[in-house]
């Protein structure tokens, strides 16, 4: 008993206990960190991968852990202080000793030590698993964690740390209070706790010695010294964070995201322990009030940040009335009639293309691609690189339009950019596994650096498109990213497309981002298409039909919409909520637009549409049609039900299941509409679907930015189980 009382009242475990019943959230800082390493907060956003499998430079490697590590140090060296600042006053010992804050550090690591063992095991674990890594790999990039933990550590051995009491002659040199708490004049609280044991070194303990003959003012002048430095280095980390986010644009700066998330962590903690520290009682209060002045200064332009969309013309002088009568005046007969006769002169290109091949009626293709992140993004490009390798680039030919959200309009739109370069004489082999490696790069680690190191303060560099500027953000960082995985190819207005989609080179792409203000789509594509703002019925005035779209280039004329950035019309369908800034447009009142899967995830709307505006034209010069469908996941799966409901199941669930059974809402409403075709359209109308499943059940991969060497292997593989198979041989006999 003599020994657990012993190591109840030894030093570590004081701090523990002190941390658990005065400073909460020092405890909850690691408690977040814990959660993400083990995939139990954000697993959806990927926030695991950011620590598992750190990027720098595009590659994964000891500089890579080195950087993260330098981080975590960084981390642990500010919650110690923090953790020192407001409680070594209840320990008026540590100021006997040499090196007082190394010694209390030592004995404050079990909680830091605690979070290390967990991150390492998890960290080994995911690279083998998920990575496929050797030992010898694993080995070098702990090397590195390791290495550049311990260099930042070795800051807590500094002596500006480490003043102690040694004589009056020393105590002399130091200046007397300079830090002074805020207390409403309340008395300090100077409360000593009971200590028996401490470590001095991680292999040392001693018992602690009687210091009641010391005079505690100048024991406490000692710590205040320790407060003025320590508050240097907690400005150090801050300026760290401001520097990397001006240098954000070059590639060397671009630290893994994991050591950014660190250093924030190291500015969240500090402020919070000053005001635990000055305020007192009165730190939650004066907390609260600074964030109400916090929400009321987000209405002054100067704090409120807006991501734009690239190229588009926001001067106020031209701005557009977002309003009923605006939406339908810019999609009304006269208007849709014109942009459906633009699109027969297309349809008529593309015929007299394939005949050149083929004297039979052609077969009509359109492409949906799902969302899902990069997983859907790298289905997408491998399904699209095999059908053209097998049916010797007919697949594409015959494609007339491309439609979806998110993830799998990036895989469809870079195949479709390699498809036209192609076409226009540039030797190009399609089926290169270096296409399929660009597009599943890391996209995650740019995004979350940029949100860490700049988005979170307030984004104030600026650059320009043509005349226009804007401020850099996550999204702006997004685009960079995609370009420099694809190589630039993508980096083009979305008005270089119209010349080679008028005349069917290639497939028109439509973006479909929603307006979520009013649950509108917002059409975007290099072609007027103001005959998808609207049911083509809509002139009966019995139907009472909506205006469900508004078109870009109709909507947007005056504010320059043909030289919206191709990349920034990629990014706006797969803006998916919080990853990604949600994107405001140049209306009167402003509205914003997210991802295109809130409305649509696989782009059959789109798709069902377009059949409908065209099917005189269809049913007199096309053969077949044939809609081919990338999806990222299963389209029929068992449905799963709760019998035993907790009572937070109870609380969640109704609005939880409208999230996760969205995708089923909108094929149940999908299937409704295909079902209805044979009434109207006369060629035979096949739907060719290409799942994604996992090869092992529960291993899918993540709908990230994000995917893991064993998650791409998965994703390519799929396309040889015994579904999409079956559908490979369907499609091959259409087009043969």
């Amino acid at each position: 008993m003599q020994i657990l009382r012993n190591i109840y009242w030894s030093f570590p475990v004081q701090l523990f206990l002190l941390h658990l019943r005065r400073n909460l959230f020092l405890l909850i800082s690691f408690i977040i960190l814990t959660l993400f390493v083990t995939k139990n907060l954000a697993a959806l956003y990927g926030f695991a991968y950011l620590f598992l499998d750190p990027e720098y430079l595009g590659k994964v490697n000891f500089w890579s852990f080195f950087l993260v590590g330098l981080g975590l140090g960084a981390f642990v060296l500010i919650w110690n202080i923090t953790s020192y600042i407001l409680n070594s006053h209840r320990f008026p010992f540590l100021a006997t000793f040499e090196r007082p804050f190394t010694r209390y550090c030592v004995n404050n690591s079990l909680i830091p030590l605690f979070f290390s063992i967990i991150y390492i095991i998890e960290l080994v674990h995911f690279q083998i698993v998920f990575e496929l890594n050797s030992w010898y790999h694993i080995v070098l990039n702990l090397l590195g964690f390791f290495t550049g933990g311990i260099l930042m550590l070795a800051i807590s051995f500094s002596k500006s740390l480490n003043t102690h009491y040694r004589s009056e002659a020393h105590l002399q040199k130091i200046k007397h209070n300079p830090m002074k708490r805020w207390t409403f004049n309340q008395p300090a609280d100077h409360r000593k706790l009971r200590v028996d044991y401490l470590f001095i070194y991680p292999w040392r303990i001693r018992r602690v010695r009687e210091v009641d003959h010391y005079d505690e003012d100048k024991l406490l002048t000692v710590f205040k010294q320790h407060h003025r430095n320590a508050l240097v280095l907690e400005l150090i980390a801050l300026e760290v964070i401001i520097l990397l986010g001006f240098l954000m644009d070059y590639p060397l700066f671009r630290v893994p995201t994991a050591a950014s998330i660190f250093l924030l962590m190291s500015i969240l903690v500090a402020p919070i322990g000053a005001f635990a520290y000055y305020l007192k009682t009165w730190g939650t209060p004066v907390f609260i009030v600074l964030i109400l002045l916090f929400n009321m200064m987000l209405h002054f332009d100067f704090m409120n940040h807006k991501n734009k969309a690239f190229g588009l013309n926001y001067t106020t002088e031209h701005r557009m009335a977002y309003n009923l009568s605006t939406i339908e005046s810019k999609s009304d007969e006269a208007t849709f009639n014109r942009d459906k006769e633009h699109e027969i002169i297309s349809l008529n290109n593309w015929k007299h293309k394939i005949l050149k091949t083929d004297s039979s009626k052609p077969t009509l293709v359109l492409i949906n691609c799902s969302g899902g992140g990069l997983r859907a993004t790298v289905w997408t490009f491998y399904v699209m690189q095999v059908l053209d390798s097998l049916t010797h680039d007919k697949f594409l030919n015959h494609s007339k339009l491309i439609s979806g959200a998110s993830g799998g309009t990036v895989g469809a739109a870079y195949y479709r950019e390699l498809f036209l370069e192609k076409q226009n004489g540039k030797k190009i082999d399609l089926s290169k596994n270096e296409y399929l490696d660009n597009v599943s790069r890391d996209m995650l680690n740019a995004v979350s650096f940029s949100f860490v190191v700049n988005d979170l303060l307030i984004p104030w560099q600026r650059f320009r498109v043509g005349e226009n500027q804007y401020r850099k953000d996550r999204g702006y960082m997004w685009e960079e990213q995609l370009n420099e995985n694809t190589n630039g190819v993508l980096d083009k207005s979305i008005t270089d497309y119209a010349d080679a989609e008028k005349l069917g080179l290639i497939p028109m792409m439509v973006f479909t981002p929603t307006i979520i203000d009013d649950g509108r789509k917002l059409n975007v594509a290099a072609q007027p298409v103001a005959y998808l703002d609207r049911p083509s019925n809509f002139a009966d005035e019995k139907k009472e039909l909506k205006t469900d779209a508004i078109d870009l280039q109709n909507f947007f004329s005056k504010q320059d919409a043909d030289q919206l950035q191709f990349t920034t019309a990629i990014r706006m369908n797969a803006t998916f909520p919080y990853i990604m800034p949600n994107v405001f447009m140049p209306t009167t009142p402003e509205i914003q637009t997210m991802d295109a899967g809130l409305r649509d995830n696989f782009g059959l709307e789109t798709s069902m549409r377009y059949l409908d505006v065209f099917k005189e034209w269809i049913n007199e010069n096309v053969g077949a049609v044939v809609i081919v469908q990338m999806r990222d996941m299963k389209k029929n799966i068992a449905p799963k039900v709760s019998v035993h409901q907790s009572l937070m199941s109870k609380i969640i669930d109704p609005i939880s299941s409208i999230y996760i059974n969205w995708s089923d809402y909108q094929d149940f409403h999908f299937d409704e509409q295909i079902n209805n075709t044979s009434s109207w359209l006369k060629p035979d109308l096949d739907i060719i679907t290409f799942e994604y499943t996992p090869s092992e059940s529960n291993s899918a991969a993540s709908m990230t930015w994000h995917l893991t060497t064993k998650e791409k292997l998965d994703v390519v593989n799929a396309i040889k189980n015994l579904h999409n198979q079956t559908e490979l041989k369907k499609i091959l006999s259409l087009l043969q």
